[in-house]
């Protein structure tokens, strides 16, 4: 099973803790040369080809919420492929979950993640919504967190 899930929401941690997990990092798909970072305009091609073969493994794969993955997935994969984040309503203790994992981590990754919740939360959820209420197609299944205070691996299991 292939799942897109929000920034924030512990795809790593959970990872760490259940090894049928694999949280597939996007942010390896970046390069560097001569101090300029980028990447490839398909990265997102290998990056859902590898969350596929990973699935086919028997792994539960968190993938990223980026829309080229999100398009990709949605025209290529035959894997189970389901999508898990928060709830509008509970925008403010969402950016303040990623002011705080951002206060304790002080990386770029996650100051980038707070910054893109700041400007996109409600345009990024608006998104996700939509998807998963008129894309059937292609989405297996959701889970909303409602709560700040949830259970991540009781949400993966339920899907």
């Amino acid at each position: 099973m292939i799942i897109t899930g929000y920034q924030g929401i512990g795809k790593s941690t959970l990872a760490n803790k259940n090894h049928k997990i694999i949280d597939l990092e996007s942010s390896c798909f970046w390069k560097e040369e001569d101090g300029i970072r980028s990447r490839p305009t398909d990265w997102y091609v290998y990056y859902c080809q590898m969350a596929q073969y990973l699935s086919k493994q028997g792994y539960i794969v968190f993938v990223s919420c980026h829309q080229e993955v999100r398009d990709w997935l949605s025209v290529h994969n035959e894997e189970k492929f389901c999508a898990i984040f928060p709830a509008k309503s509970i925008k403010e203790d969402w950016i303040q979950r990623l002011q705080n994992r951002y206060n304790v981590t002080q990386s770029k990754k996650d100051l980038k993640a707070l910054e893109h919740a700041e400007k996109f939360y409600d345009s990024d959820i608006n998104q996700l919504w939509y998807e998963c209420q008129y894309n059937v197609e292609y989405y297996h299944n959701m889970a909303i967190i409602e709560d700040i205070n949830y259970d991540l691996q009781a949400l993966v299991d339920k899907l």
